[in-house]
């Protein structure tokens, strides 16, 4: 990229910012907008553009307006089983379009969606969906033979709610409390809920519980407001996300990365988003053309997992513009980007318990970037996992370029 070049696009970087700072201040602690709100008005605008691209099912396409329709039956749903403001219904679903639909439609009555992680079997799987107190859960009918298999024998009944297509070879447990989700929802119309359900409710309410990795004992479910969605997925049209982008996302949607910040940039400012269930180098680059994507999110070493791929004549030659995410090794950062012809790398670092986000809006390269916020770096022990304390028990500032 020649300097005139980067000069007009950290340009455009500085405009799109520009722009969203007015919308952060929309979406500032106890305002009374939500999730719902801004999901709504892409819908109404863009009802007829596809919105989600499921590359594991034949390339399947979902529209805005198909979103909004089966939104409105989960909520119909919802109201029908007495689901309401401050209910928990615990989801456990591969990435697939209904995913989104599925909590958003939950949204829409004002209850929360514990986001549980697909890997999890046994004790883990048991606590995350009794940790969040769902009294309902909706399933994967693949899925639901692992979660049969960890529910506690005594104790109070969780309602399954099935869903999808079950493998040939599922052993499902039909009982009293074991229901057809995809049969209810066939009956009831896809008509909106009276908004009055969520009336009051602000940014400050919650949307998620979303799940710890459980590194360090049983997972641990982090609430996750729709204001902390909006101002997460804000930061992708400061990265450059725009309408006409199709963002790829291998990344599982019961994480912030590919759930939040994948997902919700793209898709607010009525972009299209790639779905697959898992990262694969060997798949990547054919979804990338079949699919046309234009921006893709990693996380850790992917990117290194791709530049180890043999190389070939013509990997710059694809529609891969640039790539956000969190986790790129300095060593490789420039193999990747020249080797694949990418123009911008937007490094950024948050938490989904934490509350500082750094970000590199102005692509400069081997960077995590900066922030606005008022934060201070530390001296940290690697080796005994501390932070260094001075005589007085304080912790001590680093210095510049330590």
């Amino acid at each position: 990229m020649g300097v005139f070049d980067q000069v007009r696009s950290d340009l455009r970087m500085m405009s799109s910012l520009a722009r969203a700072l007015p919308a952060a201040a929309r979406y500032r602690p106890g305002v009374e907008h939500t999730v719902c709100d801004a999901f709504d008005k892409v819908i109404e605008e863009r009802a007829d553009a596809v919105a989600l691209i499921d590359a594991d099912d034949g390339g399947r396409r979902v529209t805005f307006g198909q979103i909004g329709r089966h939104a409105d039956r989960v909520a119909q749903w919802a109201r029908a089983q007495d689901i309401g403001r401050g209910d928990v219904v615990a989801l456990l679903m591969p990435n697939r379009p209904e995913y989104v639909a599925t909590w958003l439609g939950l949204a829409r009555v004002g209850a929360i969606t514990a986001l549980i992680n697909t890997n999890l079997t046994g004790e883990a799987l048991q606590h995350s969906i009794g940790v969040a107190e769902a009294h309902h859960l909706i399933v994967e009918r693949e899925l639901a033979p692992t979660w049969q298999a960890a529910r506690p024998i005594d104790g109070p009944a969780v309602e399954e709610w099935h869903t999808g297509k079950a493998p040939a070879d599922a052993s499902i447990t039909e009982d009293d409390h074991v229901h057809d989700l995809d049969a209810a929802l066939a009956g009831l119309p896809a008509t909106p809920v009276d908004p009055a359900v969520r009336a009051g409710m602000t940014t400050r309410d919650p949307l998620f519980y979303i799940y710890t990795s459980g590194t360090t004992g049983l997972p641990k479910a982090a609430r996750f407001s729709h204001g902390k969605f909006l101002l997460v997925s804000g930061l992708g049209p400061s990265l450059g996300i725009r309408r006409d982008d199709r963002m790829y996302i291998p990344l599982p949607l019961y994480h912030t990365a590919g759930g939040v910040m994948a997902l919700g940039g793209p898709l607010l400012v009525g972009g299209s988003v790639i779905l697959t269930r898992k990262f694969s180098a060997s798949r990547f680059w054919d979804h990338c053309h079949e699919h046309g994507a234009t921006v893709f999110q990693y996380i850790g070493e992917l990117c290194r997992y791709l530049v180890n791929t043999p190389e070939q004549l013509g990997d710059d030659d694809n529609p891969l513009q640039r790539v956000m995410g969190n986790g790129l090794r300095p060593d490789i950062w420039m193999q990747f980007k020249e080797r694949f012809g990418i123009s911008r790398i937007s490094e950024f670092y948050g938490a989904s318990e934490g509350n500082v986000a750094f970000a590199n809006i102005l692509n400069k390269d081997r960077t995590v970037g900066t922030t606005t916020l008022p934060i201070a770096l530390v001296r940290y022990d690697v080796d005994n996992d501390e932070v260094l304390r001075n005589a007085r028990g304080r912790c001590i500032r680093a210095e510049r370029g330590e």
